[in-house]
């Protein structure tokens, strides 16, 4: 089991957050206006899964401010860009957070345990689409 040093979210935090999240009118909202995210919670990560049909990698941008995980989408066929906060009940500076690019959709990977030091803010997109 991590020490409180490594680990800085409480179960019990989290599962009131994604209870809050999962219930909130507006996370349904920003599903419909903006486009539609999954969570998931493992025993190492918590991800989110975002469906972007046909975009390529280059159209998505992922970046990490405090507490908050931006994910903006930018549509360069129609001249539209999306965009959702998730804000985490703890600030994700010494978390490790990686995306896998898949047909379809996006994998972000939020690892549970802290580092010693700051992880990157921008996130770059791992693997690239099968067509390709």
């Amino acid at each position: 089991m991590a020490s409180a040093e490594e680990n800085d979210f409480i179960l019990e935090d989290w599962e009131c957050w994604m209870k809050k999240w999962l219930l909130d009118p507006n996370t349904a909202i920003l599903d419909e206006t903006q486009f539609r995210i999954d969570l998931f919670d493992t025993t190492n990560h918590f991800i989110i899964e975002v469906p972007i049909g046909s975009l390529d990698a280059d159209e998505i941008m992922i970046k990490k401010e405090g507490s908050t995980l931006l994910i903006e989408l930018s549509l360069f066929l129609i001249n539209q860009h999306r965009i959702r906060e998730i804000d985490f009940p703890f600030c994700l500076k010494n978390h490790q957070v990686f995306a896998k690019f898949q047909p379809q959709k996006v994998e972000i990977y939020i690892e549970k345990i802290k580092r010693n030091k700051p992880a990157s803010d921008n996130i770059r997109i791992q693997g690239i689409h099968e067509d390709e």
